[in-house]
């Protein structure tokens, strides 16, 4: 009866979230969002080169006990055996802080890094970052945090040495485009797998444009009319 109830629950909370995906982002966004949970995954590969130009934000790293307080506070399905494996393999956290709230968050991969969406690695050329997970609070959207830091990190990557930010975005987030797109960032390629059960087939497909649906995003169109349109 206790499984029953768990099945009966998923069910419900899966329908819930299918129905708000399908009001606030379209029919196209959910079936995408289906295709990811079964048999079909990929991720967008955005590319921007150091210097970046614009104001930059006060970010700074955080280490040690303080960078697994913020991140977990971020991102509570982030367990601290994965954070502290984070940090042992040379990762880094960056965080933006204002009026003594934590505004946003980000970690960078300096070396080969783990794409968890695709369970697979990402290999990373001489000078180049990784950025991943990174995350505003609701209450903290739309304000450019996200871009600012991004400026904030690329000048304290280029200090360092490296010369180019690499990102990967699901294709059907709206919320990922505007900000790479206003420090500059252009698509170069996707990277993704096909498979049912265990056999899976990875893929990598260059490109030069965004996916055709993302300029139904109002966000993304917004950002677009600020920079020039993105061709194949």
């Amino acid at each position: 009866m206790a499984e029953r109830r768990g099945i009966l629950e998923w069910v419900r909370e899966s329908w819930t979230r299918a129905r708000e995906i399908l009001q606030t982002e379209g029919l196209l966004v959910l079936w995408m969002r289906l295709l990811g949970e079964t048999v079909y995954r990929r991720l967008l590969i955005f590319r921007v080169d150091l210097p970046l130009a614009g104001q930059a934000a006060a970010a700074c790293w955080v280490g040690g006990d303080d960078a697994l307080a913020t991140v977990l506070q971020f991102n509570p399905e982030l367990t601290p055996e994965e954070a502290r494996w984070r940090l042992a393999l040379g990762h880094r956290c960056l965080v933006l802080k204002e009026a003594d709230a934590w505004v946003h968050c980000l970690w960078v991969a300096t070396r080969d890094a783990q794409m968890d969406y695709l369970g697979t690695e990402f290999v990373l050329a001489t000078g180049e970052a990784y950025i991943y997970q990174t995350y505003t609070p609701p209450q903290y959207r739309g304000r450019g945090y996200a871009t600012s830091a991004s400026i904030g990190l690329g000048r304290l990557l280029l200090a360092e040495g490296y010369t180019r930010l690499i990102y990967c975005v699901q294709p059907d987030r709206a919320i990922a485009y505007p900000p790479l797109l206003r420090i500059g960032a252009k698509p170069v390629g996707y990277v993704g797998w096909v498979g049912v059960g265990r056999w899976r087939r990875v893929f990598r497909r260059a490109t030069r444009s965004l996916p055709f649906y993302a300029r139904r995003f109002p966000a993304v169109r917004s950002a677009l009319r600020r920079d020039p349109p993105l061709r194949a």
